[in-house]
């Protein structure tokens, strides 16, 4: 297969693109021929003073590409052909202070919405080789023969969910319900393609460390649970491109891919091929759910197990093997990461161990050899625990042991954390906040322990509730949340915001094996 675009952005090698910085008001300069006004809030917000520029030759003329967090850019010599960014949505997730006691990092009390905030401004004949007008978004790679095995495979993925995977009209939203549809009915995800795509990514998970390292910006993507509609927007939202190589940002998941969903197979397929193209911008952790005691519990889940839907989508025979692949890729999936030396990312929580005053968390965490499985008790606590909230603080000082740990309602071998527990991992661990998934919010994002423990939730509309999803900006000191807001959600304007409990049933009893 090869398809060839106007512009041949994947290869920035050689004399037709050189890479250079500009300071933002340089960049803002070049928007005088442009109807709208540039986006003050990338000055005002204290964004990075310099952005990636790609200067590209073509038909003897140069172009621009401009590239930083929150916008893309495309010039025409002093013109702007085409921008796509944010208007600034003044929103505050509470009504608390937001300044922490870190001078480097605190949330960041306003937000980005992402219905009625996204644009795109396109003007002359050259932005359409760059923009996709249906989407707003770059296209993919040329595929030839020259590639590497991996890429090609994972291109013809992004290339076939792009094109052939579309929004299904009259979606309402419902619990069960499927967003998108395969063009003509046909899922060009074969067992074939897909057994190829995870043979290339166990290749490129196995190179991670158990904790990997990330430098800011940073977007982080918390439970996806088979949601290819909100998945998808984000990829938009983020600027997600690692397919053109000019991302300026790293992008971390924190796991719970599959499960809950209607689309898993698709979400999963897509991450992983996100992660082979480029294997230094995208990484994924593992979640709760990325174990085969959990995905295939179709008890607990029925039809939408991870197993069901294997089955549903390959049918029986394939369908089990391919289940038991993906399962074997879950055990290469990192642990944690460590954003800036100072934010500590999992999915579900910390673990007594790691709250030792002798020994250092990371190298712990480090220690283990992948492929695991989740029964060490310390891999288990790091997929399962939560932070206690305000109800269960009682309950935690009452029962709780001397490390700040407590019993936890999803049952033996999980706990919750509190205060004592969380300073003591900090201070271990030299890290300054938490960053982690695996309880639903409302607003998506959900500040516990006076804000060192933030929540990000990403699919929207979970098992039939109306909260919304939502994704952080991790850069220059601030925690931004971007929201997608869940349709026929409204909150009053002096509303507080609640911290939900979690709206999941399951318990880790639930997925434990009885004695034979």
């Amino acid at each position: 297969m090869e398809r060839k675009t106007s512009l041949q952005l994947h290869n920035f090698d050689g004399e037709n693109c050189t890479l250079v910085n500009y300071a933002v008001t340089t960049i803002r300069g070049w928007f005088v021929e442009l109807a709208h006004p540039f986006p003050l809030c990338l000055i005002s917000r204290k964004e990075p003073v310099t952005c990636t520029v790609f200067k590209i030759y073509y038909n003897k003329e140069m172009f621009k590409l401009v590239c930083c967090p929150l916008f893309v850019g495309f010039f025409s010599r002093n013109i702007c052909l085409s921008i796509n960014t944010f208007l600034m949505f003044s929103k505050y997730l509470d009504d608390t202070p937001t300044m922490q006691t870190s001078k480097k990092y605190y949330f960041d009390k306003n937000c980005f919405e992402f219905n009625s905030n996204l644009i795109n401004i396109q003007q002359g004949r050259y932005s359409k080789f760059i923009f996709n007008e249906e989407d707003n978004a770059i296209y993919p790679i040329e595929i030839t023969d020259t590639l590497d095995e991996s890429i090609k495979i994972a291109s013809y993925v992004l290339h076939s969910l792009r094109h052939n995977f579309r929004p299904r009209h009259g979606y309402k939203y419902g619990y069960g319900e499927e967003s998108h549809q395969w063009k003509n009915g046909t899922c060009l995800l074969t067992p074939m393609i897909v057994r190829r795509l995870l043979d290339a990514a166990k290749n490129v998970l196995q190179k991670d460390n158990n904790v990997v390292r990330i430098q800011p910006p940073c977007y982080v993507v918390g439970d996806l649970h088979g949601n290819y509609r909100d998945v998808s927007a984000l990829c938009q939202l983020f600027r997600l491109l690692p397919a053109t190589s000019i991302c300026t940002c790293k992008y971390l998941f924190l796991g719970d891919y599959v499960d809950r969903g209607t689309h898993q197979i698709e979400v999963i397929c897509l991450l992983l091929a996100l992660k082979i193209i480029a294997p230094d911008t995208v990484y994924l952790l593992r979640g709760n759910h990325e174990g085969s005691r959990v995905n295939g519990s179709t008890q607990v889940y029925g039809r939408m197990s991870f197993l069901a839907q294997c089955y549903n989508t390959f049918q029986k025979k394939d369908g089990y093997s391919l289940w038991n692949q993906f399962n074997i890729i879950f055990q290469y999936l990192p642990f944690c990461g460590v954003i800036d030396n100072k934010l500590f990312c999992v999915h579900g929580g910390i673990a007594r161990e790691l709250c030792s005053e002798t020994l250092n968390a990371l190298e712990i965490i480090d220690s283990f050899q992948r492929p695991c499985s989740c029964e060490d008790p310390l891999i288990s606590e790091l997929l399962w625990c939560d932070p206690a909230d305000s109800s269960e603080v009682f309950m935690l000082n009452k029962k709780g042991d001397d490390v700040g740990f407590g019993p936890n309602k999803r049952g033996k071998g999980t706990y919750i954390f509190g205060a004592d527990a969380i300073e003591k991992f900090l201070k271990n661990s030299g890290c300054r906040y938490i960053i982690r998934a695996h309880q639903s919010e409302e607003m998506g994002i959900g500040l516990r322990q006076k804000a060192r423990v933030v929540t990000v939730f990403s699919s929207s509309h979970y098992c039939g509730l109306k909260n919304c999803a939502a994704g952080l900006l991790i850069n220059n000191g601030l925690m931004t949340a971007i929201i997608i807001s869940g349709k026929d959600y409204v909150r009053e304007k002096k509303e507080p915001l609640s911290v939900w409990s979690n709206s999941e049933s399951e318990s880790i009893s639930d997925f434990v094996l009885s004695p034979t």
